[in-house]
């Protein structure tokens, strides 16, 4: 085997590795696409809107603070709470900044209470947005796919000409 069929060889199989990285990653980068896109968030935030179903959150002392190098500081809070007449001693929410009083008005989804939102409104807004910027994600899973497939194909070329 000379080196030239050697490298030849290398390069194929690179490629090979290539596309079937790029393929697996647009596919894992779709299958979350779609699982976001079809949640049900949106709808949740619009009945606790409809309803208005309110409840006074009495938060604890414990605050999980989130720092992200991309994205704004995120307070995870837990509390407890009292919902379609029941007590609830484990409720948990996001916000944006660290609360500011231990009691905190918060809404509840009527179909499970333990689904707590500090501001339906915002996050009902949120929900549509992304959903909506979803084009820009279906165009980089086919772009992702059509490289995958060009590597692909330019590796089975390479391996026609070294059998040939």
């Amino acid at each position: 085997m000379s080196v030239g069929e050697t490298l030849s060889k290398m390069s194929l199989g690179k490629s090979f590795v290539i596309s079937t990285i790029i393929a697996f990653g647009a596919l894992v980068f779709a299958f979350n696409f779609v699982k976001d896109y079809y949640s049900d968030k949106d709808k949740v935030y619009a009945a606790m809107l409809q309803d208005s179903t309110k409840t006074v959150a009495f938060l604890d002392e414990r605050v999980k603070v989130t720092y992200s190098k991309y994205s704004k500081t995120t307070y995870e809070v837990t509390c407890q709470y009292d919902a379609e007449g029941k007590h609830y001693n484990d409720g948990k929410f996001v916000l944006d900044s660290m609360p500011s009083a231990p009691i905190m008005v918060v809404y509840y989804s009527k179909e499970d209470p333990t689904i707590l939102c500090p501001d339906p409104q915002k996050a009902y807004d949120k929900a549509v947005a992304d959903r909506r910027s979803g084009w820009a994600t279906i165009l980089y899973v086919i772009i992702s796919l059509l490289v995958a497939l060009f590597s692909g194909v330019n590796a089975i070329i390479k391996f026609k000409r070294l059998t040939a």
